[in-house]
């Protein structure tokens, strides 16, 4: 992020009332801090040698500007059309099977059908894993948090381009800059439940789609 943009954002977010300085830490400070987290997936104690500052100070900011730039993300994220694509709608073959489509995540749906929306969320997502490493693997944060640092990239990456910033993301060993995270699903407790049963959700619903195209396949050629 350039500094012109960063200041920017800064601007914004003290307009917004969203943060403030503290008797230790500037906005600037509490943003830099943030914003070194999502772009190396840097550890607290990463954070705190970084910055001199505790790992309660480093936790507590964190949490603050994560949730301020959820806030400010609602002015720089179009939320998805409630209705149904004209595409989908006109389109024997996809209607009413896929009428969902816009609302669910196609790649996690796995919708092979709708190729070129899913190539560009592909597209997208690697872009925003490309600038924000902390997107590329798991990470210490609960999955509440996760989520929101989901946001906040977008929300980050909308706000660089808005300000003309560069559309190239700099390519340096992520392994020196990323923080090695514990294997296996001991390790993140509810959260693998958590993904486990939306994944499991979402099976259940390509196998009642294929069924209905089916059923109505069967009762086209019995007609």
């Amino acid at each position: 992020m350039e500094p012109y943009i960063f200041q920017a954002l800064v601007d914004r977010l003290r307009e917004k009332s969203l943060l403030c300085n503290s008797k230790r830490t500037t906005v600037e400070e509490q943003l830099a801090m943030f914003m070194y987290t999502l772009a190396h997936n840097a550890s607290n104690r990463d954070v705190q040698e970084r910055f001199q500052h505790s790992a309660k100070t480093v936790s507590r900011y964190f949490s603050k500007v994560l949730k301020a730039v959820n806030r400010l993300a609602r002015e720089y994220i179009e939320p998805p059309s409630t209705l149904t694509s004209q595409v989908i709608q006109n389109t024997r073959k996809f209607f009413p099977y896929f009428k969902l489509v816009g609302k669910v995540l196609l790649p996690t749906l796995g919708f092979s059908n709708v190729r070129l929306n899913k190539n560009h969320v592909e597209r997208i997502i690697g872009i925003l894993k490309m600038r924000f490493p902390i997107l590329k693997v798991a990470t210490f944060h609960p999955i509440d948090s996760q989520t929101d640092i989901v946001v906040a990239a977008c929300m980050l990456h909308n706000f660089i381009h808005i300000h003309n910033g560069t559309d190239a993301v700099e390519d340096f060993d992520n392994e020196a800059n990323e923080t090695i995270v514990p294997n296996g699903d001991e390790s993140y407790g509810e959260d693998i439940d958590t993904m486990n049963s939306e994944l499991t959700a979402g099976a259940r619903k390509k196998d009642e789609i294929a069924m209905q195209m089916w059923n109505d396949y069967c009762s086209y050629r019995r007609a």
